[in-house]
């Protein structure tokens, strides 16, 4: 039985573990990392579990964790798997004091929105190549989130279903071959990757890392008309659908973004599919049709996180673009303009609350 270690309960992490579980019959044991005793007490008083309400189909889906503990102290014993899907920013202060658990034999599968993350984690805690873990990276398009008059902490409202896309991250990202299409066996005889393969409610693809990069962003230019927007309205997606001003903002944000990650990521102009994906209208397109129709009953996380008061993920989003465009020497105003937004209203919030 493989031991595996969810670090980020939240809706995302939740769903994922709540249908690797179901499809593994039995073959995984998933402990969840919790930041609070409080939070640890808590989901075991709760028996450990989990539960999915499937709003498109009216299903409840339930499943019962191995366990929890604190997150803040790593496990006694060496980390083997590590589900990580807490919010990008904590990322890196999340999986620090995780590090005397971790080996370069450690698995880690990275569940997260946002672009960068996987660049800072070698910058940051393996700088040597030698010393990294072996890092899976997963783009998520279902539409997940915590309805706040929900009295079960650990019950979660999936809004619509979408697809996993799922990547092996090379140990070295600075000559990737962008016509690489090959999926190493590593890669997919892995048990937990063949667990979100069989989990049929996922819907997960594997790909080569260019090819991942590629739908990574696609899922990107979604999250980054979708989240600022649907935080800044402060409105469920499928508000935005008939506002024609919606669509004049989101083609601005996604022109700007291609722009600045065509010339960020030169590898991607040889990677089959590019001019599919970079299309302006077809991205438009998917933007509309998977973020704003499927799941229009979706309150999108940024949204759920502003009124939460909780931390946002802007600055690996939209200000992602806007850091990317800096080290180029150019301008990225749109990005910067929703980011900036995005912030405020945030603040806007808390100030608020306080007074």
């Amino acid at each position: 039985m493989v031991k595996v270690y969810l670090l980020g309960a939240g809706c995302i992490g939740s769903l994922v573990a709540n249908e690797v579980i179901h499809a593994s019959k039995g073959s995984l044991e998933i402990v969840s990392l919790l930041r609070t005793q409080a939070k640890v007490d808590q989901f075991i008083a709760n028996g450990c579990k989990i539960t999915i309400d499937r709003l498109y189909s009216g299903e409840i889906s339930t499943s019962i964790l191995s366990g929890a503990q604190l997150s803040t102290l790593p496990p006694a014993s060496h980390i083997d798997y590590l589900m990580v899907s807490v919010k990008t920013p904590a990322t890196v202060a999340s999986l620090r004091g995780l590090l005397p658990a971790i080996s370069p034999k450690t698995k880690i599968l990275l569940i997260q929105n946002g672009m960068g993350v996987v660049e800072e984690l070698y910058r940051r805690l393996w700088p040597d190549p030698i010393t990294r873990p072996t890092i899976f990276q997963a783009v998520i398009g279902h539409g997940v989130y915590q309805d706040p008059k929900a009295t079960d902490p650990f019950r979660f409202s999936q809004a619509g279903s979408g697809q996993v896309k799922v990547a092996l991250v090379p140990r070295e990202l600075g000559n990737v071959d962008g016509k690489d299409t090959s999926v190493s066996p590593q890669f997919a005889e892995d048990p937990v990757i063949q667990s979100l393969v069989a989990a049929p409610e996922l819907s997960t693809s594997l790909h080569s890392y260019p090819q991942f990069v590629l739908l990574q962003v696609r899922k990107f230019l979604l999250n980054s008309c979708i989240n600022p927007t649907g935080s800044i309205l402060d409105c469920l997606n499928g508000e935005m659908d008939p506002l024609d001003e919606t669509r004049d903002l989101f083609r601005s944000i996604i022109a700007e973004s291609i722009e600045v990650l065509l010339q960020a990521r030169p590898f991607l102009k040889e990677t089959p599919g590019i001019e599919e994906a970079f299309d302006l209208e077809q991205a438009l397109e998917y933007v509309v049709e998977y973020g704003m129709v499927l799941n229009k009953q979706n309150s999108c996380s940024m949204r759920q996180d502003c009124l939460n008061l909780k931390e946002i993920e802007i600055d690996y989003i939209n200000g992602f673009i806007v850091t990317l465009a800096e080290e180029l020497g150019r301008s990225a105003p749109v990005n910067r303009t929703m980011t900036y937004l995005a912030k405020n209203r945030l603040a806007l919030n808390k100030l608020r609350v306080k007074s």
